[in-house]
C-alpha cells in the first residue's frame, strides 16, 4: 500500500446469543476512544470480542497485520510517544513479559510486538488477510449483515465494525 493510502478493516461479529448490541456499543466507543489517541489496538478488540463469547473475524484488506507499523519502514519511523503507552492492556501477563528496548520504539520493535501478541494469543486464527469486502448488504428478515469479498467468498454476521484508518 502507498503512503497515504486506506487501509478498510471490518469486524464480522456473530455472537449468536453471547453478544449483545450493548456490549457492541461499549467496544465501539473504546475503539473511536483509541482512535482519538491515534492508536487502535486491533489484537486487543479481537481478544475483548473473544472474551465475550463472540465469534469475532478481522477482515484485512493488506496480507499482514501491522498496519502503520507494516507499511511505513522510513529511517527513523517510531512511536511519537513513550512505547509503554503503546502496550496492550488486557493482559497482566502480556504487560510482564515485553519488554521495551527503547523510551521512543523503532517500526522493527513496533512490528515484532504485534507479532508477538498475536501469535501469543492465537489471534491469527479471527484474522483473514488479503480479505477485500466487495459488498455489505443488510438482511432485515434474518437480520444480519452479508459480506461479500473480491474472489467470491461471502461472510454473514449479526454485528459488523467498519475501520477506515488511514496510513501516513
Amino acid at each position: 500500500m502507498p503512503l497515504g493510502g486506506t487501509a478498510f478493516k471490518r469486524f464480522a461479529i456473530d455472537a449468536a446469543d453471547k453478544v449483545d448490541h450493548h456490549d457492541i456499543a461499549r467496544l465501539r466507543g473504546t475503539l473511536f476512544r483509541d482512535l482519538d489517541r491515534r492508536s487502535i489496538a486491533l489484537g486487543d478488540v479481537i481478544q475483548r470480542l473473544v472474551d465475550l463469547g463472540a465469534d469475532a473475524l478481522l477482515l484485512e484488506a493488506e496480507d499482514d497485520l501491522g498496519g502503520t507499523w507494516y507499511h511505513n519502514r522510513y529511517p527513523g519511523c517510531r512511536f511519537d510517544s513513550e512505547s509503554y503507552t503503546y502496550g496492550y492492556s488486557f493482559s497482566k501477563e502480556l504487560l510482564e513479559e515485553w519488554h521495551w528496548t527503547e523510551r521512543f520504539s523503532p517500526q522493527p520493535e513496533n512490528l515484532r510486538y504485534l507479532n508477538f501478541v498475536a501469535e501469543k494469543f492465537d489471534l491469527r486464527r479471527h484474522m483473514r488477510f488479503e480479505s477485500r469486502v466487495d459488498a455489505m448488504t443488510w438482511d432485515e428478515a434474518s437480520r444480519t449483515w452479508r459480506l461479500d469479498l473480491e474472489g467470491g467468498d461471502a461472510y454473514t454476521a449479526r454485528f459488523v465494525i467498519t475501520l477506515s484508518l488511514i496510513h501516513i
